[in-house]
C-alpha cells in the first residue's frame, strides 16, 4: 500500500492512499480510522493494512491535490554515511568497518515537489538521493533477525547537503539541515510490499540528466543491520526516518565538480516508491550572509 499525506484545493490536510487499480486516484478512510492521527497508526502497519480495505472512503483526484511528505515532523532523522562503495571511492575514502551515523534536523523536511532553497552561505550544494526507513514499532536493542518488525515502510529521500559547510564544520549536521533540504514522499509504500527494499533501483537525474543509478543491494549496511546497529544506542521511534546512504554520482564527485543553481531541477525516483522532482530556486533576502558572533 502507497500511503499520503495530502492538502486539498481549500487547505484541508489529511491522508489516504493511492488506489491499487488507478494510481491517479487518493483514497480517504472516513470513519474512527480517519480520526487517529497516521502517525499513532505506524506502529501496527499491517493493523492499518488490514483496517483500510475494509473502511469507507473518499475518492481524490490526486492531481487535484498537493502532495505533503509523509511523515511531518519526526522525532530524529538518522543518517548514513558513505553506505556505497562507490560513493565512498568518488569521495577518497575507504568503505567504513560500521555505520557512520548523524543526525538531521527534522525541519528539513519539505514535501516532494517543493521547491529547495539554496542557503546564500554555501556554493556547493549537491544532491543525494537516498532510500528513507520509517520506523513503525519502537526499536531499542533490536536484533537485525527482527528489524523488519519494526519497519512501517520507505521512502524517497534527497539529502541535500552543502560541501564546504561539511569541510568546514568537520562534521555533518548544518551542511544537510538546511530548511527545505530534505525533500521526501511522494508516499510510503508499506512494508509488506517491499520487505527489507533490499534490491530497488535508484536513480537521480539533473535536468534531465542522469546523474545517479543504483540498487539498493550496493548498500554496505542493509537496512536490517542499520536498525540493529543504532537502536543499539539509540531508540527509534515510530515515524524516525533512516536515511539509508547515497550511490555514487553526486556532483562533488563530477570530474569538475558540479553543483546546484538556481533554476535546477532534480529528479529523485526509486523504485516501488514513486518519484521527488524539486526546483531549485534563489536565496531569501534574509539568508544572504552566514551568521557571526562578532
Amino acid at each position: 500500500m502507497r500511503l499520503v499525506r495530502f492538502e486539498t484545493a481549500r487547505g484541508r490536510q489529511s491522508w489516504g492512499w493511492l488506489s491499487p487499480t488507478d494510481p491517479g486516484t487518493v483514497l480517504e478512510p472516513v470513519g474512527p480510522v480517519a480520526a487517529r492521527p497516521f502517525e499513532e497508526s505506524l506502529g501496527d502497519i499491517a493493523g492499518l493494512v488490514a483496517a483500510l480495505g475494509k473502511v469507507d472512503t473518499l475518492t481524490h483526484d490526486l492531481a487535484a491535490l498537493k502532495l505533503l511528505a509523509p511523515i511531518a515532523r519526526p522525532s530524529k532523522i538518522i543518517a548514513v554515511g558513505r553506505n556505497y562503495r562507490a560513493h565512498a571511492a568518488e569521495g577518497g575514502n575507504q568503505v567504513p568497518e560500521e555505520p557512520i551515523v548523524f543526525g538531521i534536523m527534522p525541519s528539513a523536511i519539505t514535501g516532494p515537489y517543493e521547491p529547495v532553497e539554496l542557503p546564500g552561505i554555501s556554493d556547493q550544494v549537491d544532491w543525494e538521493g537516498e532510500l528513507g526507513v520509517v520506523i513503525g514499532r519502537t526499536a531499542r536493542r533490536v536484533p537485525r533477525a527482527r528489524a523488519i518488525d519494526h519497519i512501517a515502510g520507505y521512502v524517497v529521500l534527497n539529502d541535500i547537503s552543502c560541501r564546504d559547510l561539511q569541510r568546514k564544520d568537520g562534521q555533518w549536521t548544518r551542511a544537510k539541515s538546511f530548511d527545505s533540504f530534505k525533500p521526501m514522499g511522494p508516499c510510503m509504500t508499506t512494508v509488506d510490499e517491499l520487505g527489507l527494499a533490499e534490491s530497488l533501483a535508484i536513480s537521480v537525474k539533473v535536468n534531465g540528466v542522469q546523474k545517479q543509478q543504483a540498487t539498493t543491494d550496493q548498500m554496505v549496511f542493509p537496512v536490517a543491520e542499520l536498525i540493529e546497529f543504532i537502536s543499539a544506542f539509540c531508540t527509534l521511534m515510530p515515524g524516525d526516518v533512516i536515511a539509508t546512504g547515497t550511490p555514487s554520482g553526486v556532483g562533488m564527485g563530477g570530474k569538475p565538480p558540479r553543483y546546484l543553481d538556481a533554476g535546477d531541477t532534480v529528479e529523485t525516483e526509486i523504485e516501488g516508491i514513486g518519484r521527488l522532482f524539486n526546483r531549485i530556486v534563489a536565496t531569501s533576502a534574509a539568508a544572504t550572509k552566514e551568521p557571526s558572533l562578532a
